[in-house]
């Protein structure tokens, strides 16, 4: 039906739309709680930006994500328009590089990449080992991508929501709905804060946060120490 080529694209889109799908499932759970959509224009999220209101190749899924799929054949960089202030950072997925805003940009875009950019001061749940069916991963690890702000406190934050993927168990109960806040204390110490949203949620899971990423960071911690407070976890991190 396909030919071999355009085959290992299909599987490869496939795959990248697995790896997101904690973050889908937890806008979808959003979207009944707020009425927002899942996927947005560019002015949905930045109503002040004059330009963004007439940009149609591009847009947002969710706050975090911005999507310009390739729509011209035989290219390997395209313009994308990137929203908001001038102190908006959007880190691109693949390279973790980070492009100011606003403005007119080239990235590298291709059928086999497709550009996305991660918006500074979000934090977005994904999971990377891409199994051969999305039911075979729910008891599989998370990684948390966290793209640092450039405001005075750089802070980031996001949600996950879970259930069980299958029953409707979670009317009784049977769901997790927690925040993720990144913030500096100083210039040596951040933390990372994990809150409990609705406590009427009681889900037990093995589900872990195996790895967590920073974008837009100049040094690695040196040391990392993890507390429990009640419905609240702390991940201090020390850069030197």
């Amino acid at each position: 039906l396909f030919s071999e080529k355009t085959t290992a694209l299909i599987r490869d889109a496939i795959r990248q739309r697995y790896s997101f799908l904690p973050y889908w499932y937890t806008l979808f759970y959003e979207h009944m709680l707020t009425g927002k959509p899942v996927m947005r224009p560019l002015w949905a999220e930045f109503p002040d930006d004059e330009n963004a209101l007439d940009e149609e190749r591009e847009w947002l899924v969710g706050p975090a994500l911005l999507v310009r799929p390739v729509m011209e054949p035989d290219v390997t960089t395209i313009s994308l328009y990137l929203p908001g202030r001038r102190n908006v950072m959007w880190y691109d997925w693949a390279t973790n590089k980070p492009k100011p805003a606003p403005g007119a940009v080239y990235v590298n875009g291709s059928m086999e990449s497709v550009p996305r950019l991660q918006r500074g001061g979000t934090i977005i749940p994904v999971r990377e080992r891409i199994r051969r069916a999305s039911t075979l991963m729910r008891n599989d690890p998370i990684t948390l991508y966290i793209a640092a702000s450039y405001n005075k406190d750089n802070l980031a934050n996001g949600t996950i929501y879970m259930d069980d993927g299958e029953t409707f168990n979670y009317k009784k109960g049977e769901y997790l709905y927690w925040a993720f806040i990144y913030k500096k204390v100083s210039d040596q110490l951040y933390t990372i804060t994990a809150k409990n949203l609705d406590k009427n949620g009681k889900l037990e899971t093995d589900v872990l946060i195996e790895k967590i990423v920073i974008r837009g960071v100049r040094y690695f911690p040196m040391n990392v120490h993890i507390y429990l407070d009640g419905w609240l976890i702390y991940w201090l991190l020390l850069f030197l």
